[in-house]
């Protein structure tokens, strides 16, 4: 969704915004479904096993057919290819930028996953652990504001200078409040399924569905409104962010000890998909209106 923009046509670009999530939409309904089942009858590292063919054919197709820049008339695959994979693109990577960031995710959610179940908090190594996740978000900042200045042939992962911008800077804070209870959501439900009503991996998987079906159409409808029917983002993102508080709120309301799944629970569902979907791909939508040109993607 995020690349896009930059590839079809802006009439087009509804279609494609509901072809992608169209293909979301299958995915969300086999993916509760096959991954209970993988729980059920064997174990569920196979979830992850199973996502390495997956990616390793999605980088394959990635790096085969989709172009870096508008590719010339007649140009050969083993030309695209050789352009795609010459130094001058490698020296484009920000690998150290990259490497701090996951540093600072993977051992930041680390130390909050184990603290307090497998680790105490004054374990040395939760300490450990959140000393060297602070660390390299530090550097992380550091280096960036660095490779940004000295201007060389380096793009920065994530431009300082986007922050100054107050209105990207605001999306980005909506983008975030947005997609945390999202998350929260989606590992909370079928944890509470499991543990406190008893229901078995896939069913609860399928607890999921009402939020995960509404959401990708939810984006669908989003895009051929903005595109096709010409209505203003911010409304579609007031109207999603309202409906993911009036959800969330509802599903805040639900008796914690409760044995068995309220059947009011799928409807709140189906309120914070819809609210989910239209904020986060409006917001989308809208960054390619406001980021300045030279951190875009050229447009074929």
């Amino acid at each position: 969704m995020a690349i896009a923009p930059t590839m079809v046509p802006e009439k087009e670009f509804a279609k494609y915004i509901a072809i992608i999530s169209t293909v979301f939409l299958i995915a969300s309904v086999l993916g509760p479904i096959l991954g209970g089942a993988i729980n059920t009858h064997t174990t569920w590292r196979w979830v992850f096993l199973l996502n390495a063919p997956g990616g390793a054919i999605s980088i394959i197709l990635v790096a085969l057919f989709l172009p870096s820049s508008k590719p010339a008339q007649g140009t050969s695959l083993i030309d695209h290819l050789k352009g795609k994979f010459s130094k001058a693109a490698f020296a484009r990577i920000d690998l150290l930028g990259t490497t701090l960031l996951l540093a600072f995710s993977v051992l930041i959610v680390f130390a909050l996953e184990e603290s307090g179940s497998r680790y105490s908090w004054s374990s040395p190594t939760i300490i450990i652990t959140i000393v060297f996740s602070a660390l390299s978000g530090v550097g992380f900042v550091g280096w960036e504001w660095w490779i940004e200045r000295a201007k060389g042939k380096q793009e920065p992962t994530f431009p300082l200078t986007l922050l100054k911008d107050r209105v990207l800077a605001s999306m980005m804070a909506t983008a975030f409040f947005i997609g945390f209870p999202f998350v929260a959501i989606v590992v909370n439900i079928p944890q509470r399924a499991q543990a406190v009503y008893g229901f078995s991996p896939i069913r609860a998987g399928l607890a999921l569905l009402p939020l995960l079906l509404t959401s990708p159409l939810a984006t669908a409808l989003s895009g051929y409104l903005t595109s096709n029917r010409r209505i203003p983002p911010l409304y579609l993102i007031v109207i999603g962010s309202v409906l993911q508080l009036l959800g969330v709120g509802l599903t805040c309301s639900l008796p914690t000890n409760a044995t068995k799944s309220p059947a009011a629970q799928y409807g709140y569902e189906v309120i914070m998909g819809f609210g989910f979907g239209a904020g986060l791909s409006t917001l989308l939508t809208l960054a390619k209106l406001v980021v300045e040109e030279r951190h875009l993607l050229p447009r074929f």
